[in-house]
């Protein structure tokens, strides 16, 4: 698992977890991670994939 804190306003985080498959909901396509970004009291939930 990955924690970066972004740079900005407020208490911005990303965190990047590896896991054996996450589906977006939205397609058939399987990502290898997946991703919570909180962004002040929001929090917000999906895939990733390396580019």
């Amino acid at each position: 698992m990955r924690v970066y804190r972004l740079q900005g306003k407020g208490n911005n985080i990303l965190i990047i977890k590896k896991v054996d498959a996450c589906s977006d909901g939205m397609s058939d396509k399987e990502y290898p991670y997946s991703a919570i970004f909180i962004l002040g009291n929001k929090v917000l939930e999906g895939c990733a994939e390396k580019k």
